[in-house]
């Protein structure tokens, strides 16, 4: 299983004004990402998986395929993804740019000081 951070700047991106249902296929597809940034989602399961039309799910994959002026990221002109060489799936252009942790984020809580053993 893949472990994908989302970064926070995704707050700030460009690709929020084209609605929530790009906002949503992008999110599903940067957490479906394996270590080389391929995603192998589908539009009939993005189209189940949100409850939205396949048309509506092509029309967000265009868009994410699409250049970006206002991307920070100017590579390949701002597109967020392209297809994989063999056509079945999506590289994430800037996946390079966004190390994977060699471990996932562990909880930063501590325990309590234990309190005085019971009798028995």
């Amino acid at each position: 299983m893949a472990w994908n951070p989302l970064d926070s700047d995704l707050l700030s991106s460009s690709i929020l004004i084209n609605g929530p249902d790009v906002v949503a296929i992008w999110t599903l597809l940067l957490v479906s990402a394996d270590k080389h940034g391929e995603s192998y989602i589908t539009v009939p399961f993005v189209a189940s998986a949100l409850q939205i039309s396949k048309e509506r799910v092509k029309a967000a994959f265009e868009i994410l395929q699409a250049p970006d002026l206002d991307s920070r990221s100017k590579e390949l002109e701002g597109r967020r993804i392209v297809k994989t060489d063999d056509e079945t799936g999506w590289l994430i252009v800037s996946h390079a740019n966004h190390p994977i942790p060699q471990t996932p984020w562990k909880s930063q809580r501590t325990k309590g000081p234990k309190g005085p053993k019971r009798p028995r």
